[in-house]
């Protein structure tokens, strides 16, 4: 059975690696219910208001108590990353219920 899948969307904190650049954001995450009553998980991530005049390149973006890295790949001006870990699945699980 797959999952149903709930958008969410988390405060967060986006920063240029090297630390010059730094701005409060908006981090959408997928949460998924598996439907066991267990407890839920969390994936996909992106910020939502990435309107800026920030060069391409690599970010971090910091959220529910951690950071991961994002990368601004287009002129559109989008930031991209992978899916969460299992730690950062955990604890956002353990927050949100």
């Amino acid at each position: 059975m797959s999952p149903r899948v709930e958008k969410m969307v988390v405060p967060g904190i986006l920063r240029s690696v090297n630390g010059e650049l730094k701005r409060d954001c908006k981090v959408e995450v997928d949460r998924l219910d598996h439907g066991h009553g267990g407890p839920f998980t969390y994936d996909k991530l992106h910020v939502i208001d990435y309107s800026d005049n920030w060069p391409v390149g690599n970010y971090n973006v910091k959220f529910g108590g951690t950071s991961e890295r994002l990368h601004k790949k287009d002129k559109d001006g989008r930031y991209y990353g992978g899916h969460l870990p299992p730690a950062t699945l955990a604890r956002l699980s353990s927050t949100s219920q």
